[in-house]
């Protein structure tokens, strides 16, 4: 399998296994770039022609969230941290969190990457789905 087709598998495994997650834990209005779901809303950085979307929102009773996964420790950190620190503001001002969920293997490569450019977010594991 080409290593651009396994990473595009990968990211979707990984955005099924986010929205199952949000779903148990109670999250509505759940919106992703995958099928059948609602595409998250796009956002321009200021001073820059980078557009930020995120992978995941969704709300609670009064709130609404950003979700970002971290798939890839070879993604430019300063990208990385750009959009991080968007996503966390925006949640601010929606009366939400921003929340980094993290896959396997990524824990402390998420926690450094947090701690060195001062970014204020939650971190979830995401646990593989159980088969059968």
């Amino acid at each position: 399998m080409p290593l651009e087709l396994e990473k595009e598998n990968r990211s979707e495994t990984l955005r099924r296994q986010a929205v199952k997650m949000l779903e148990r834990k109670g999250y509505q209005e759940i919106k992703t770039t995958l099928p059948d779901f609602e595409e998250p809303t796009a956002f321009n950085q200021v001073d820059s022609d980078e557009v930020y979307q995120p992978d995941l929102t969704a709300r609670t009773a009064f709130s609404k969230h950003y979700f970002e996964i971290i798939e890839d420790k070879s993604e430019d950190k300063l990208r990385v941290a750009g959009k991080w620190k968007l996503m966390s503001k925006l949640a601010e001002l929606k009366n939400g969190k921003f929340f980094v969920l993290v896959p396997h293997g990524m824990m402390s490569y998420t926690n450094r990457l947090l701690e060195s450019q001062s970014i204020k977010a939650e971190i979830l594991k995401l646990q593989a789905s159980k088969k059968g």
